[in-house]
């Protein structure tokens, strides 16, 4: 017998000793544990504590709950409870690092969908105002052609015209179909415009 361990003199004892033999019939499995757990404990510290010695998941926790269960009648050696108390911080400081990790997942991913939302805002917003500079441009553009035609339409109806399709081709303004208007309205007898190969003539009165 020493600080940690009692051992049977004699086998003899088990059958001599029958609340002996019925306790350690009750508490066979936990027993079984407990010496298993003093081994692996021997073990460790004879490996300096090295962590790789330790209990893990499932067998941890099978012997953890085995030893909670016979907790007053199956006795744990010291060495075997300190091998067992340090199985059980490493498993939680494992299980606090991989949520840790997760919680980093997520917190890049929802920063990445994030992120790509923002571009998206930004891209429909600087396509929104690169269609709304077209569409200025063009109504410049337009009412320019709209104002040559109207220059032109006294002295020649047809280049008149030709511009003034343009421009309402270019940006349907008001000033395009205005001008537009206002040549149908002129006798012309010219060719104002070709589409493919076959000329296209308005005359009018």
């Amino acid at each position: 017998m020493d600080n940690e361990h009692a051992e049977f003199a004699h086998d003899s004892l088990l059958s001599a000793w029958p609340r002996l033999r019925g306790w350690i019939s009750e508490n066979r499995v936990a027993l079984v544990a407990a010496h298993q757990l003093d081994e692996a404990a021997a073990e460790w510290e004879g490996a300096a504590r090295d962590d790789a010695y330790l209990y893990r998941e499932l067998r941890l926790a099978n012997v953890a709950a085995t030893i909670e269960e016979a907790s007053g009648s199956v006795p744990v050696s010291p060495r075997a409870q300190r091998f067992l108390t340090a199985s059980q911080d490493r498993q939680r400081a494992g299980q606090r690092a991989a949520r840790t990790r997760s919680l980093r997942r997520r917190a890049a991913l929802a920063a990445f969908c994030a992120l790509i939302l923002v571009l998206g805002v930004i891209g429909t917003v600087s396509l929104r105002e690169r269609q709304v500079a077209a569409a200025r441009t063009a109504d410049v553009q337009s009412a320019q052609l709209a104002g040559d035609a109207e220059s032109v339409a006294a002295i020649d109806p047809a280049v008149a015209a030709q511009l003034a399709v343009a421009a309402y081709h270019l940006s349907p303004t008001r000033d395009a179909s205005s001008e537009l208007y206002s040549l149908l309205n002129r006798p012309m007898d010219q060719v104002i415009g070709t589409f493919g190969t076959r000329p296209r003539r308005v005359a009018t009165q």
